[in-house]
């Protein structure tokens, strides 16, 4: 709904075409059932890494390459740690 308020418009993720994916907090098997998962099972048949931020071991956490099982409340905290590595090793552009 936020991109809908935002842009007027549904991003709609292109899972099938990445390399990996980060899914933070997101379990889209719970939030929308059936929409994502046929474009995520494909990404991981053709070789995407998966990584999931979440506390709770889900199905899609348990399909992943990396399950950061993070504690509640401390997002921020490992969203800063990545930036702080994005930054000191210039991995931005």
């Amino acid at each position: 709904m936020g991109c809908a308020m935002t842009m007027g418009f549904m991003l709609q993720p292109d899972y099938q075409f990445t390399k990996c994916m980060l899914l933070w907090a997101h379990n889209p098997d719970a939030a929308w059932p059936g929409l994502y998962n046929s474009a995520i099972k494909e990404a991981l048949k053709n070789g995407a890494k998966l990584i999931v931020v979440d506390p709770r071991r889900t199905p899609i956490a348990k399909k992943a390459d990396h399950w950061l099982r993070i504690r509640p409340g401390t997002d921020v905290a490992l969203a800063l740690g990545f930036l702080h590595i994005i930054i000191e090793n210039k991995l931005y552009d």
